[in-house]
């Protein structure tokens, strides 16, 4: 593709100059009591390179849910940078091995659950976001698996923007 404009002199226009008595330079591509044409230059021009072929885009990888080294121990809700909305309850659920308590850490405060649970009802549910890091220990509180942090986050109606505070007209 070549973009120029006016690059041939045929298509210059004529273009005339001159500086009136008090002092101000104008231009116009009519002549005045005084004028001089001016020639400009033609417009630079650019040849751009023809395009090149480009690698074929490749799938994004898809987001496993988040697992320790041992498979039996995972996080199944909620996902990696899940948005929970207008929720009053926030639910982790959850899979680990068998006879072992689950202990989640959630924005640095403990939770424990009974031993073979699969989920931690947290309520109320407030806005924000939250990081779960969910760990499975044994009867001395070693831990045995652990899961990788995830965060979600918990967005809740405004108080201030409800349509029940809002003052009526009138």
């Amino acid at each position: 593709m070549v973009l120029a404009v006016l690059t041939s002199p045929r298509c210059l226009a004529e273009i005339y100059k001159w500086v009136d008595k008090d002092g101000v330079t104008h231009y116009s591509d009519r002549p005045a009591p005084g004028a001089t044409e001016i020639t400009i230059p033609p417009a630079q021009t650019y040849q751009a390179p023809p395009p090149q072929s480009l690698p074929a885009p490749t799938a994004a990888p898809t987001r496993a849910p988040a697992r320790s080294a041992n498979a039996a121990c995972e996080l199944r809700s909620p996902k990696p940078e899940e948005v929970l909305v207008n929720v009053a309850v926030i639910t982790l659920s959850f899979r680990g091995p068998e006879g072992l308590s689950p202990v989640l850490m959630l924005n640095k405060k403990r939770y424990t659950a009974e031993r073979d649970s699969n989920s931690i009802k947290i309520e109320p549910a407030v806005r924000g976001s939250f990081e779960a890091r969910l760990t499975f220990v044994n009867d001395r509180n070693e831990a045995v698996c652990t899961v990788p942090t995830v965060t979600f986050y918990v967005r809740q109606p405004s108080v201030i923007n409800s349509p029940a505070r809002r003052k009526k007209p009138g």
